[in-house]
């Protein structure tokens, strides 16, 4: 069987205990999705993602990066959100943002998020991690001149 919408790996737990027939434990995150495995319908949710690095152990060299660039990398925080609409917007303290229509760019060729034309689903990006009880992020473009779009 083939979900079309998104499901976050926090409800993976949660949907495989309640196929077990387990109840889930009060401290564990998500929620079953066994609905839809059974074709019943459920409201399509946003995704939402975080990468906060380990800071305090940097990878020395590799193939791919130098120990400067990994240490780079791994100083960089990631918020992210995959919205039921099909965007995937990335956040980052450092580094460029990004922004995807998934449904017409699934392998994310394309980063939107400079072009100026978006700034309606940035903006909605950000409200939605307002509403889910996050921090409101700081969106800075070369556009805006460094001031906020949000918050």
């Amino acid at each position: 069987m083939r979900i079309s919408q998104s499901i976050s790996h926090i409800d993976f737990l949660p949907t495989l205990l309640e196929l077990l027939g387990q109840t889930k434990p009060s401290h564990c995150p998500g929620q079953s999705h066994v609905p839809l495995l059974k074709g019943e319908n459920m409201p399509p949710q946003n995704i939402f993602m975080e990468w906060s690095p380990n800071r305090a152990k940097t990878v020395k060299r590799s193939s791919l990066a130098t120990r400067r660039q990994a240490k780079w990398a791994m100083e960089e925080s990631t918020r992210a959100i995959v919205t039921n609409d099909g965007w995937k917007i990335c956040l980052r303290d450092r580094d460029l943002n990004e922004l995807y229509n998934l449904r017409v760019d699934p392998i994310e060729a394309h980063n939107l998020y400079y072009t100026g034309k978006y700034d309606a689903v940035i903006a909605r990006a950000g409200e939605m991690r307002f509403i889910a009880g996050r921090k409101r992020p700081k969106i800075v473009s070369q556009f805006n001149r460094g001031q906020s779009v949000i918050g």
